[in-house]
């Protein structure tokens, strides 16, 4: 199938030597780091990639003086071997830049590392009820398998995917031997089992494996000899004993007791289960945030403290993450976990506490345990005490790799029963307290997010709506987004805190993709934000006035001085230019924000907001400054009148000024109803100038 909107056909592989085929040849990818480049734009294909995103790919923390060079002379020879017959400089549909990164346009389903990823979700979904096809879809990944990932391709980016791929691999080949026990495949799981474990003797799993098929197959003694010597192997070079599962295997073939088959002759007792044999380790961690910016390091830090805990077998990584609401607390969480999930292969266990919500109340500590229990395999009934639960819970646990994820805790006290008690197993929390007990009891390692740098604040937002951006055009044409500065006010209103911004965000998106942009339909919108603080009686601040900057402000309240439906956009830039530089800038920001609405170059103010303004402009603003304005208001606003009547052909030659040729002939309906607003106009600020 070609890519998307480039009518090429393109196959790319990462698995084994990086690769691709572009409609039918080989072109050369280049030297290691062109190739790191390459991988990184596939690993996120179809994604715009920042600069900044691609140089940490490749380079890491420590790029080359000559960086910003090297990635255009990588993206001009990539150009030039992925699409030979482009004509120079015309523009490239396969590597495209769309003013906020590189973005590889490709078919994900001819990358044999997105087909892998494929092939095992759809096994997951058929594990259940259809045994046989999850096999043959496993098989199908592992066919695409060519050697290690991404080899020879340096950089962190490739570091970790490598890490992350070769878990995958081990996953995939244990989820397939499960489904080979279950299928009374026992003989040739033993077969290919053996020849893995010796290349690969410290894989727990697979030795559980591979003891769990030599009893299925009847070989007991060789089960037996397999268990001690994974255990002598375990002691001898890690100093820990074997899992609790593979424990208990050999335990029930010294018993002589029958070896559960999922789907087989023998179904297990009540309440007895096997998560390694029984079903795939959980993975219920959410989708990580594409637009998680200006936390590198943060990230960097919490991988830090984690791989510190990690090397000492005697302590299990629990970090806290702490903050404010809305500063990004869950996303950094969600990232971080996806990032080291690949060391704790019996799977990644999440729970929303709910600690930052009032409806629902946050989450008590026994269906906590209930949720982690079943996740585990492990039904329990509802007449047991949480000491009951929280005992089986720390059983189920020991000996497992297991992660953990305490989203929005509550409270120390709602945590600590959910943690586990015996190394092995790492935790992530997060939650607004600062959870003294956490650290000072639990030894926590506690990280506070505070809100992001400007300039990552607005990155933020240019990519969010640019790409709900892009999305439009093929309905409605390109839309621009504001300027950087008004992006950068507009940032610094909502402080900077991610959530803030994303509903920042979606208020941008809207704008722009909108007709026109009245105020009047802006007010019920206005109404339900947020408000300021005022005195019993007083009219209330619209959001976000109070968080303006001064000469912001003062264009609105000179705005609000007038009570009519709308004001000439021209006419509010000649009135305050000469106090207020760069009104424009202003009166942008105001339209964004909905306190200004906008129609065919007409501002308009609420009448609510309007009667604010009004008030709040005798307390701040010089009476000489109104004057001035109402002043200015009149002329411009006259002058404007006379034209309009020498074009109607009403005035005298000699009474007015020259005519513009836009205005030429400009007569009927439009043009009486623009002389009436003008008119109108004129009489509010005579009414103004003489009040003040």
């Amino acid at each position: 199938m070609p890519g998307p909107r480039t009518g090429r056909n393109v196959d790319i592989r990462l698995l084994g030597q990086v690769a691709a085929s572009v409609d039918g040849h080989r072109p050369a990818l280049g030297g290691s780091r062109q190739r790191a480049f390459f991988s990184a734009l596939v690993l996120q294909a179809n994604r715009s990639v920042s600069q900044e995103e691609i140089i940490h790919a490749v380079w890491g923390n420590q790029p080359p003086d000559s960086v910003t060079s090297s990635v255009h002379t990588y993206v001009s020879r990539l150009r030039r071997a992925l699409e030979p017959d482009r004509r120079p400089r015309s523009a490239s549909a396969l590597l495209e830049f769309d003013g906020l990164g590189y973005r590889l346009n490709i078919d994900t389903d001819h990358v044999d590392v997105h087909r892998v990823e494929a092939h095992v979700e759809t096994a997951k979904r058929h594990i259940p009820q259809a045994p046989r096809i999850a096999l043959a879809e496993l098989e199908r990944a592992l066919d695409l398998w060519r050697g290690r990932p991404l080899v020879g391709i340096p950089g962190p980016l490739a570091e970790i995917e490598r890490s992350r791929l070769e878990e995958l691999h081990f996953t995939i080949l244990e989820m397939r031997f499960d489904l080979m026990l279950s299928l009374g495949m026992h003989n040739e799981a033993v077969h290919e089992l053996s020849s893995l474990t010796q290349r690969h003797p410290l894989r727990e799993r697979l030795r559980g494996l591979l003891i769990h098929a030599y009893s299925l197959c009847g070989r007991r003694a060789e089960a037996l000899a397999e268990f001690q010597s994974l255990r002598r192997e375990l002691v001898q070079q890690l100093g820990i004993e074997p899992n609790e599962e593979v424990q208990h295997q050999h335990m029930r073939i010294l018993r002589g007791e029958p070896m559960f088959v999922r789907g087989g002759h023998h179904d297990p007792p009540a309440g007895l289960t096997s998560p390694l044999l029984l079903a795939a380790p959980p993975a219920q961690l959410p989708r990580a945030h594409p637009d998680l910016v200006g936390r590198d390091h943060e990230v960097e830090l919490l991988r830090t403290m984690a791989s510190e805990d990690l090397v000492s077998s005697r302590y299990s990584p629990l970090l806290y993450i702490d903050g404010a609401a809305g500063t990004g607390k869950s996303a950094l969480a969600v990232r971080l976990a996806h990032e080291i999930a690949a060391h704790f292969p019996d799977g990644q266990l999440y729970v929303d506490l709910r600690g930052d919500t009032t409806s629902k109340g946050p989450l008590g500590t026994e269906q906590a345990l209930q949720h982690m229990l079943f996740s585990l395999g492990q039904m329990t009934s509802n007449a047991l005490p949480v000491e009951s639960l929280v005992g089986l819970y720390r059983s189920l646990t020991a000996g497992k790799k297991l992660l953990v994820v305490l989203d929005n805790a509550f409270s120390h006290e709602q945590v600590r029963p959910l943690l586990p008690g015996a190394p092995g197993c790492a935790v992530i929390v997060t939650g607004r307290d600062t959870m003294t007990g956490l650290v000072t009891m639990e030894g926590a390692r506690r990280l506070t997010l505070g809100p992001l740098r400007p300039e990552d604040a607005v990155l933020l937002v240019k990519r969010s709506v640019g790409r709900a951006l892009r999305q439009q055009r093929n309905a409605r044409g390109e839309s621009a987004l504001p300027s950087r500065w008004v992006l950068s006010e507009l940032c610094r209103i909502h402080g900077y805190t991610p959530l803030a911004l994303h509903d920042l965000s979606k208020h941008l998106i809207r704008f722009a993709i909108a007709e026109g942009h009245c105020a009047a339909d802006m007010e019920g919108g206005v109404e339900t934000a947020e408000t300021a603080e005022t005195a019993p009686g007083a009219r209330t601040a619209p959001w976000p006035y109070r968080r303006l900057g001064k000469e912001t402000a003062r264009v609105l309240r000179a705005l609000g001085m007038f009570s009519v439906p709308a004001l000439p956009r021209d006419a509010a830039v000649a009135v305050l230019t000469p106090e207020i530089p760069l009104v424009e800038r202003h009166l942008d920001l105001l339209v964004v924000l909905g306190l200004v609405g906008e129609k065919d170059d007409r501002l308009c103010v609420a009448p609510r907001i309007r009667a604010y303004l009004q008030e709040e402009g005798v307390r701040e603003d010089p009476s000489g400054t109104r004057f001035l304005w109402a002043r200015r208001m009149a002329h411009h606003c006259t002058e404007d009148f006379l034209r309009a009547l020498r074009a109607s052909g009403r005035c005298p030659d000699g009474r007015a000024p020259s005519v513009p040729p836009a205005l030429a002939g400009a007569t009927g309906p439009a043009a009486a109803e623009k002389r009436a607003a003008l008119r109108e106009i004129i009489a509010e600020a005579v009414r103004v100038a003489q009040a003040v």
